[in-house]
């Protein structure tokens, strides 16, 4: 009973210890706008972002057209001329734009999440993009406003009955930050009372090293999982200045700047909870050898 008591008190300790370190990494590097003007200002980021968005963004309209004429049976000089057409429509897709949108509609989300501001604004300027009339008069007039609240956004997306619930929820997204303290502090709590009763269910004479078993067995299972981030991430990055189609262009530029996190957070925590355990395995070792005097005694 006692080692199954154990098993499960080491599964939960490791879940919880998982937990907590996916917690730290949404406070303190996912809220963090230092964080995101340090990743997005080296690498290219921002010219490979409005490379994607380009992308993205011609073949929707691309999209469009093929739903109204059969764009499979166009010649080449039709085709063609699609393309400038799109490519006139996206010409507002530029690193200085993309940089411009992005950090500030960081920042005002930031700020949303730790309850620093009222009201969710979306920074929309599309006067200031230039965007040619024929979009711009397709669009609903709320959109044309600069700074607009994301409310009026879901106001206008969803039914009565509907938003409701969405507002809701939205509201309660300013108290994130708040969240994530209280759930911090419970996982950590629970992870204190585990370890706790993982060391009064080991024998006297065996925590010590029962502990550095454990302390081993936590680096091992999330250093394995920091190199299995690490592959992925490095998988969708490989190569991206030649990839091509936007969704190749976006997840190799964006997934790295979020998993990299959390994979050094994993990685760091893995070889301290590791190198811990062996130290401790050791030392509880080395009490348990007879001292050589004592030796010396029963020979004699």
């Amino acid at each position: 009973m006692i080692k199954l008591a154990k098993f499960i008190v080491t599964i939960l300790i490791l879940i919880l210890t998982i937990a907590s370190l996916f917690i730290i990494y949404i406070k303190f590097i996912l809220l963090n706008k230092n964080y995101y003007t340090y990743s997005f200002n080296k690498n290219g980021t921002y010219e490979n972002l409005s490379r994607g968005l380009k992308g993205l963004t011609k073949e929707m309209l691309i999209d469009d057209i093929s739903g109204t004429i059969d764009y499979d049976n166009l010649t080449l000089g039709q085709r063609q001329e699609i393309e400038v057409q799109a490519e006139r429509y996206t010409a507002f897709i530029n690193k200085n734009n993309v940089k411009d949108f992005t950090e500030t509609n960081l920042s005002n989300i930031l700020k949303y999440l730790k309850n620093r501001s009222e009201y969710l604004i979306i920074y929309l300027p599309l006067e200031k993009w230039a965007i040619p009339k024929e979009i711009l008069d397709q669009m609903p007039d709320y959109l044309k406003t600069t700074n607009l609240d994301a409310r009026e956004i879901l106001i206008n997306l969803k039914t009565a009955n509907e938003n409701t619930d969405l507002l809701g929820i939205f509201e309660s997204l300013k108290l994130t930050d708040k969240y994530l303290n209280s759930a911090l502090f419970a996982v950590l709590t629970l992870n204190v009372i585990f370890f706790s009763l993982y060391y009064f269910l080991t024998n006297k004479e065996k925590r010590g090293s029962s502990m550095g078993k454990l302390l081993s067995f936590l680096g091992v299972i999330i250093l394995i999982s920091s190199w299995v981030l690490f592959t992925a991430q490095h998988i969708f990055a490989e190569g991206l200045a030649f990839k091509n189609t936007w969704n190749e262009v976006l997840l190799g530029t964006l997934v790295p700047i979020f998993i990299n996190p959390i994979v050094l957070i994993f990685a760091m925590f893995g070889l301290v909870s590791l190198i811990t355990g062996i130290i401790l395995f050791n030392k509880q070792a080395g009490q348990n050898l007879p001292h050589p005097s004592a030796q010396t005694r029963q020979s004699s």
